[in-house]
């Protein structure tokens, strides 16, 4: 079975981006006062334009610019994805390491975003935050009959999410000047 993009439109409408660039405006403002106040660091208020206007767009092209359904889509069990790779499903292969890929930049920028008290600290809440991202996705996907609700895409974005972060730690060893600014 071959259910990649099944329900999605391939573009985004450009007034999402519209929408995003307007966004991307006002956190700027916002994390502009909290520099001022020296609440939040110039990396903090970089990485948080750019978070949450990336997860606009995430929301936009996997719940918002897809067609309803007629039906609720659901697939309870989970790794079912990979019975279907066995069986010979390339694009099903294809889809879980895009929804790896999907959130792997969240994972990067959520480290940055929060304050460091405590490394495993960090990366649990990391890990929280990426996989509610993942769970609203689907869910919104669930109740407006957008997409296919199913286990294996919150496993895969909950993974990319962690090898971003693990990138971030990675990359933040050798840029620490860059995020203490």
């Amino acid at each position: 079975m071959d259910y990649i993009f099944s329900t999605a439109d391939p573009k985004i409408k450009p007034i999402y981006f519209v929408i995003a660039i307007i966004l991307a405006f006002i956190i700027k403002i916002v994390t502009d006062i909290y520099r001022r106040q020296g609440k939040i660091t110039k990396a903090q208020s970089v990485a948080s334009i750019v978070l949450i206007t990336y997860i606009f767009l995430v929301f936009a092209s996997t719940v918002f610019s897809r067609t309803p359904k007629e039906h609720y889509s659901y697939e309870l069990i989970p790794f079912w994805s990979y019975l279907q790779i066995v069986k010979g499903s390339k694009s099903l292969f294809w889809e879980d390491v895009l929804n790896v890929i999907m959130l792997f930049p969240i994972g990067v920028l959520l480290p940055i975003v929060i304050k460091d008290d405590g490394k495993s600290k960090r990366f649990r809440t990391v890990i929280l935050i990426g996989f509610f991202i993942s769970l609203t996705i689907e869910l919104l996907q669930l109740f407006t009959k957008r997409g296919l609700f199913e286990f294996d895409d919150m496993i895969h974005n909950t993974l990319g999410v962690a090898i971003g972060y693990w990138c971030c730690c990675a990359l933040g060893r050798s840029h620490k000047d860059f995020i203490k600014s």
